[in-house]
């Protein structure tokens, strides 16, 4: 249990034990294949790469420039994701799987130009806002060699609320 930790470097998880990290405010998080799980309450800023691992995050403030998530063979799941920075939010890849349940994405240094979501088989499911922008397409989904930009409905003026999207894995 580690609790209002601030790391500048790279924290890897390689152990068999659950490790649970409350108000800090990071760098990189790595997660290895074959760990305990991760939980991260009130996580801020730097990227987080999970390859075969699994990682439960509560209020995850990402504020790292260009790719933010990386997500190979393992799971994320999000109750509650803010990024302010530009860059594509999440890539999820080789059976991933990814939920994110609520958050604001807020492009604020300037309009995206890459998708905010890049999903290569694997299983990826989001709702949440998107205030400025808007990113030109929300998710670039590869199943089976197939690659689509599949439309997902928005509300809301310049003040974008999604639908609940789910990737056809």
């Amino acid at each position: 249990f580690f609790e209002q930790i601030r790391a500048d470097n790279t924290i890897v998880q390689e152990s068999p034990a659950t490790v649970v990290i409350r108000r800090s405010i990071g760098g990189t998080l790595k997660v290895e294949p074959n760990t305990g799980p991760v939980h991260l309450d009130d996580w801020c800023c730097g990227n987080i790469e999970i390859d075969g691992g699994q990682v439960f995050a509560r209020q995850l403030n990402e504020e790292s420039d260009g790719e933010k998530l990386f997500v190979t063979e393992g799971s994320l799941f999000i109750l509650g994701l803010k990024t302010e920075l530009l860059g594509t939010v999440g890539r999820f890849s080789n059976g991933a799987r990814t939920e994110i349940l609520g958050g604001l994405i807020y492009p604020t240094q300037g309009t995206p130009t890459v998708p905010m979501y890049i999903n290569e088989n694997s299983s990826f499911s989001a709702i949440h806002r998107e205030l400025a922008g808007p990113y030109p397409v929300f998710v670039r989904e590869t199943h089976e060699g197939d690659t689509s930009e599949p439309e997902v409905p928005f509300t809301g003026g310049s003040n974008y609320v999604s639908d609940l999207y789910s990737s056809e894995e």
